[in-house]
């Protein structure tokens, strides 16, 4: 009977564990680098809603303020290198 047991690490197995690593770790570079990281606030009276560009139906809610709202009202910052005002 034998004593103990050999576990065997597949071959390329670390190869793979860190190329994984880093496409997650070059995700979030990607996006700054695209400046899609925009963010809305809208003030209606004391009370205050931000919608980052990132969020679940944020692209109908942008459509809706900018049909509804004056033009010169609406102020955009962004992150990243294209951040200023619209």
């Amino acid at each position: 009977m034998r004593d103990g047991i050999t576990v065997f690490v597949p071959k390329g197995f670390s190869v793979l564990l860190w190329g994984c690593s880093a496409v997650l770790a070059l995700v979030p570079v990607g996006f700054a680098i695209a400046g899609e990281l925009a963010k809305m606030t809208v003030w209606a009276g004391r009370r205050r809603v931000s919608v980052e560009a990132l969020m679940q139906g944020s692209e109908v809610f942008w459509a809706y303020i900018e049909q509804n709202v004056a033009p010169d009202k609406i102020v955009t910052k962004g992150r990243g290198r294209r951040g200023g005002r619209a």
